[in-house]
């Protein structure tokens, strides 16, 4: 026995010795280079430093570190990333015993963090950490330990970041257990773009927070005039922005909240918003919004998952919106007119290149191919200048690029449109089905505000679709009345191709009304879609009819809402050219029945009548046309006549042509003649009507080879007409007996007439 006791003593004595060199050797200078060396490495590189270290063991075992560095790069204003004064660790005996770790207690005191990020986007934090240890491959993210308490002791946090021009410094600490349930307490402040900024957090406590799970969270926050709050939790502390609770936001228009959306060119009123908040994964949703943007309540919800491709998800109700307050028809401000002089460049640039519409349509509408959405929006009452639009309607769905319009809907007093039809664009074309109703739209009531007070109402259907680059109209009948222009135009349209090739075309026909005049029209167009590509010729042909009078066009036109240039061939006839004043708004002489046809030539505001050949009542008309229109028009004529019948110019000066036996005259003329006939004297008591001739000025030269006249010895006629600021002045040779002329020269002198009066 006493050798075995011997032996015993032996091995413990030996145990002891090996447990006090092991103590001796956790506490040196050794082990604490070698601790620092296995941090350093774990952080690639950066340089750890520890000043001291100590261990009680006492029960429970406590870990000591005085002074704990991990150093920032060279480039970082601070020097350190992380400084910390004292870090303290109790361990359980009684749990390491059962295999487990656990972590009574973890105390730091004075702990500095310090992070940074430069302009260029390099961060002080940046590769610390290997790639191999980078993500958890267990995926689970629990700790391999047990934490049951977190002091912390006069905390600092700053962030500096140049790329966004931010400067935050922050506070943060625990509570003393004493004063009731232990929580992070964070304080803070700094600048962002030049605005302040406040931060004040409530959480739970930490150690609940290293344990993973839901954490209890609540933050106050404000950026210059912009506040938020929150009230809920984090989820899953694992995922830090996995939030759910109650989000309250207030942003004043000082607030620039615009700005801090990156987007100035909007004008964002008054703003208050409360939802509930949830995070989940990838996916941002805000359920029972209850939220006041100017004048305007709104509720609803908005749903956004920031996948591979992002989901949008709005279901938003108000009950009105003024459009003012968000700076929309503030169209003469400098940013929007410095706006729309980039997109007139971006227009010239495009059609220089020649980019078919349909694929410049493709092209804006690319966006939309990256994105999927549902859309439900609905606004009782949308205004705008003086202009006011009720229950306005929104819902449609994007999905895969397609775009479908269940319904669009608005009203404007008796006035309503509704729409609804598809869209689906790739990167070359786009197709589309659109299907509009309207009842009494009054365009101009509802245009107003943009500057087109003028225009007038819409009632009809318009089907269009489009495919494969082309504008397919059918099932399209509008009638448009605009009562300022005292005109009223039925349209009815459809696709379909010119008479003479396959080339597409729309056809447009209808009846009318202007100036109390009745009129009807068929006729051929080009393709819609081109109707302002610059140098593109525009084909018209068709047929113009009022009461009698008939135009026939065979031409083209280039950009034909300008009507920069026409081109073609026409023939116009009719009982007498003043009868198309009224609807024309021109001052067209009153003439016997006529027919004319040529060629017709429009640039800008000069228009030419080229190789017209005609007649006019028993007379013929050949020549050639210019008129300049300006403020004060300008025409320029050369005229011809084989043979002139000079009873057909009387109705110039108020007398009715000559209506026997193989004249022509219109009904109107020979009941005028009729009239004149049972009148006494020699000049007819008719009016002239020189309004038109004041507001122009003519140079016009006309010759006729062989004259008929009565009582008048004349067989030929050269006449020079000019007129100049209201004053005519003609120049007539007769193929007559000169000495008659002569003699009627004296007696008359130089035909002149001044038409100031």
């Amino acid at each position: 026995m006493g050798r075995i006791a011997r032996w015993s003593l032996i091995v413990l004595l030996g145990l002891v010795t090996i447990v006090i060199a092991l103590m001796w050797l956790v506490e040196s200078r050794w082990a604490r280079e070698l601790l620092e060396d296995q941090v350093s490495q774990r952080l690639n590189g950066r340089e750890v430093a520890i000043d001291a270290h100590d261990i009680d063991w006492g029960w429970p075992l406590s870990l000591q570190f005085k002074g704990i560095r991990i150093a920032n790069p060279d480039w970082a204003t601070n020097e350190q990333m992380l400084d910390l004064a004292a870090l303290e660790i109790d361990i359980s005996f009684a749990a390491l015993f059962k295999g487990n770790l656990v972590l009574e207690r973890l105390y730091l005191n004075q702990p500095r963090i310090h992070l940074a990020r430069r302009e260029d986007g390099r961060a002080s934090w940046s590769n610390l950490m290997p790639e191999d240890d980078e993500k958890d491959e267990s995926g689970s993210g629990e700790l391999p330990f047990e934490l049951q308490a977190v002091d912390i002791d006069q905390g600092r946090f700053t962030y500096q970041d140049e790329s966004v021009d931010a400067d935050v410094d922050v506070d943060f600490r625990t509570e003393d257990p004493n004063d009731g349930p232990r929580r992070l307490i964070v304080d803070g402040e700094g600048n962002y773009q030049g605005d302040p900024v406040t931060l004040r957090l409530r959480s739970g406590a930490p150690s609940k927070a290293l344990a993973g799970g839901s954490y209890p969270l609540e933050f106050q926050a404000a950026l210059g005039k912009l506040e938020a709050s929150f009230d809920g939790k984090l989820k899953d502390v694992a995922k830090p922005l996995s939030l759910h609770g109650k989000l309250d936001v207030s942003a004043p228009q000082q607030a620039n909240l615009a700005g801090l959306l990156d987007r100035p060119a909007l004008d964002l009123p008054d703003m208050a918003l409360q939802a509930v908040l949830d995070h989940d994964d990838k996916r941002w949703t805000l359920e029972d919004i209850d939220a006041q943007i100017g004048e305007s309540a709104l509720t609803g919800s908005l749903g956004v998952a920031l996948t591979e491709r992002p989901q949008i998800d709005v279901t938003l109700n108000a009950d009105k919106l003024k459009l003012e307050q968000w700076g929309v028809t503030d169209l003469d401000s400098p940013a929007k007119q410095e706006k729309a002089e980039e997109k007139t460049e971006e227009n010239a640039q495009q059609a220089a290149e020649e980019i078919p519409l349909n694929q410049r349509l493709a092209q804006r509408l690319a966006p939309l191919d990256k994105v999927d959405a549902q859309v439900d929006l609905s606004v009782q009452a949308v205004s705008y200048g003086d202009t006011r639009l009720e229950e306005v309607a929104l819902k449609g769905s994007l999905e895969q690029g397609r775009l479908e319009l269940e319904r669009v809907h608005a009203a404007q007093s008796d006035s309503e449109i509704t729409a609804q039809g598809w869209l689906e664009s790739d990167s070359r074309t786009i197709s589309a089905d659109l299907d509009a109703r309207m009842k009494t739209l009054d365009l101009g009531q509802a245009l107003a505000p943009l500057g087109y007070p003028e225009l007038g109402v819409l009632d009809g259907r318009l089907h269009a679709g489009f495919n494969q680059g082309k504008l397919k109209l059918d099932d399209t009948s509008v009638v448009y009345r605009a009562p300022d222009q005292n005109l009223m135009l039925q349209v009815k349209a459809e696709s379909t191709t010119f008479d003479a090739t396959d080339q597409e075309a729309v056809r447009l026909w209808g009846e009318g009304r202007r100036e109390g005049i009745p009129f009807a029209y068929d006729v051929k167009v080009g393709p819609l879609l081109t109707l302002n590509s610059p140098d593109k010729r525009y084909p018209v042909t068709g047929w113009v009819t009022s009461r009698k009078s008939r135009l026939d066009v065979d031409g083209s036109i280039e950009q034909p809402l300008k009507l920069s240039y026409v081109r073609g061939t026409f023939e116009l006839s009719g009982p007498n050219p003043a009868r198309l004043n009224r609807l024309t708004g021109l001052d067209l002489p009153a003439l016997p029945p006529y027919r004319v046809a040529g060629e017709l030539r429009m640039r800008k505001d000069l228009v030419r009548l080229l190789d017209l050949d005609g007649h006019l009542g028993d007379s013929d008309i050949s020549g050639d046309v210019r008129l300049r229109l300006d403020e004060r028009s300008m025409l320029w004529a050369t005229l011809n006549s084989r043979q002139l019948d000079l009873d057909d110019l009387a109705p110039l000066f108020g007398a009715a042509p000559q209506t026997g036996a193989g004249e022509r005259a219109s009904a109107q003329q020979q009941r005028r003649a009729a009239r004149q006939a049972r009148q006494p004297g020699i000049f007819p008591d008719a009016k002239w009507n020189l309004e038109g001739l004041r507001r122009m000025d003519a140079d016009v030269v006309y010759r006729a080879d062989n004259v008929q006249v009565e009582d008048i010895p004349m067989s030929s006629l050269k006449l020079n007409l000019t007129l100049e600021g209201g004053r005519f002045d003609s120049r007539t040779l007769g193929g007559w007996n000169r000495r008659r002329a002569d003699h009627l020269e004296r007696a008359y002198g130089r035909p002149q007439r001044a038409l100031e009066r």
